[in-house]
């Protein structure tokens, strides 16, 4: 069976995707599939835990939890879910957010407006299979034929009007990861692994027994709630030199809350670490590219800590509550060497 998730907060855009499978399975005549969809990325990691789909189209911007968090935390877990093949989808087309996307593992990316034609590509490249022959007007016909049955906006009607490729979409298109990043060696990958085998996988539900008293450890990160979750869709490199403050506050608080936990002091000294250089740090000195870089992996650093909170404590269905140490460590590790080596 061949197994989708689309993840997308849009209906519209769900709709169209999942138009698109379809009659791609139908014209390679594949009739045993499932296609899912989850409306953000809590909902579709529980998901694909439980189903393991070999396909996820991944909106990059939802709510609560992301396409790139959920795209890292699914590349952090290799050993606990099956990893598939995934395509981010984004409006945003820039080279430097297109190697982001790379950075986090993903294997392709489809821009919107959708474009058919790379729709098709990446669920050929996916399956590995070709569609049979069919005329591109046959294909028009019933393509607008369908649309026209699911009563589809003339805002989505631009999937037929933008089928026009060239050399460089293709060679930015056709890509696959191999999970390496420019600002990580060797050794420091070995001990980002080293630190994660140290520890017995153990779930949410597991490690939280023996704290009786988790409504007070909450009390010290739940008051800055509101500011990590507006300093994650917020902030730019218009914002940055005004959202130090916050930054450190937050990184401040989140390392004295792990210290508390038994297993954590590790993570929470090498948070400590980290906020004593980004006070250091003279980021007027970063050109563009770097500044990019910085702002990314700062994000992702607190929605790594935002998004264990949720799994870990308050939805509790974290799998393996040690998962948080790779995940940070390696975004730390990749910003403390791009902040001394300025």
């Amino acid at each position: 069976m061949k197994k989708v998730l689309i993840v997308e907060d849009e209906e519209t855009n769900a709709k169209i995707l999942t138009f698109h499978l379809k009659s791609f399975f139908k014209e390679v005549d594949i009739t045993n599939y499932k296609i899912d969809i989850a409306i953000n990325g809590f909902e579709a990691l529980g998901m694909h835990f439980n189903t393991h789909y070999d396909l996820i189209l991944l909106d990059v911007k939802m709510p609560k939890c992301d396409g790139l968090k959920f795209l890292s935390l699914l590349r952090q877990n290799r050993d606990s879910l099956y990893q598939p093949y995934v395509s981010m989808v984004t409006a945003i087309g820039d080279k430097d957010y297109i190697n982001f996307f790379k950075q986090k593992g993903a294997n392709s990316y489809l821009i919107k407006p959708f474009d058919k034609d790379k729709i098709i590509k990446i669920l050929e490249h996916a399956f590995k299979i070709k569609p049979s022959t069919i005329s591109n007007e046959i294909k028009k016909e019933i393509v607008e034929e369908k649309l026209e049955n699911l009563e589809i906006t003339q805002e989505v009607q631009t999937i037929d009007n933008n089928t026009d490729t060239n050399e460089e979409d293709d060679d930015l298109f056709e890509f696959d990861f191999d999970f390496d990043d420019d600002f990580v060696t060797d050794d420091d990958t070995a001990n980002v692994n080293e630190a994660n085998k140290t520890h017995l996988k153990i779930s949410a539900e597991e490690f939280l027994k023996d704290y009786d008293n988790l409504e007070y450890i909450l009390e010290d990160i739940e008051d800055i709630d509101v500011i990590l979750d507006n300093l994650i869709h917020t902030l730019d490199p218009d914002t940055l030199n005004d959202s130090f403050h916050h930054i450190e506050e937050c990184l401040r608080k989140y390392s004295t809350f792990l210290n508390s936990l038994t297993s954590f002091e590790e993570l929470a000294t090498s948070i400590s670490m980290l906020n004593l250089q980004i006070e250091r740090t003279d980021f007027n000195e970063f050109d563009e590219k770097k500044m990019f870089y910085v702002i990314e992996i700062i994000r992702s650093i607190l929605e790594d800590l935002q998004n264990w909170k949720e799994f870990v404590f308050v939805q509790q269905s974290a799998q393996d509550v040690f998962y948080i140490n790779a995940s940070i460590l390696s975004n730390i590790i990749q910003l403390d060497n791009i902040l001394k080596n300025k």
